[in-house]
């Protein structure tokens, strides 16, 4: 099968995957300011907008770094270990910014 084929496959994939993707999903709801426009997620209705906001600022952040360092080939190396780290920083770090609460309905 030709390259091009392939590429565009996994475009498509990953495009049509976006739509109900609770990350974008946060992050397309933030970029509508007024408040009565946005969607009746769950999400949206049971967490504090600047709760909200902060855990998806900090999701967008930690992506873009772990997609940057994938692609700088003399740190790529690093990559698998710093996703080994996510995990400790989910359990210990995250706990300490956001509530309870707001961390089981954001993280599902």
């Amino acid at each position: 099968m030709p390259q091009p084929i392939i590429i565009g496959i996994f475009l498509y994939l990953g495009i049509s995957s976006i739509q109900g993707n609770q990350m974008f999903d946060r992050a397309f709801v933030l970029l509508t300011f007024e408040r009565d426009r946005w969607p009746g997620y769950y999400y949206v209705q049971d967490v504090e907008r600047r709760e909200m906001t902060r855990f998806t600022i900090m999701q967008v952040v930690i992506t873009c770094v772990l997609v940057a360092i994938s692609r700088v080939s003399q740190i790529a190396i690093a990559f698998p270990f710093l996703m080994a780290t996510m995990i400790p920083f989910r359990l210990y770090v995250v706990p300490r910014y956001f509530t309870a609460d707001a961390v089981r309905i954001l993280d599902k």
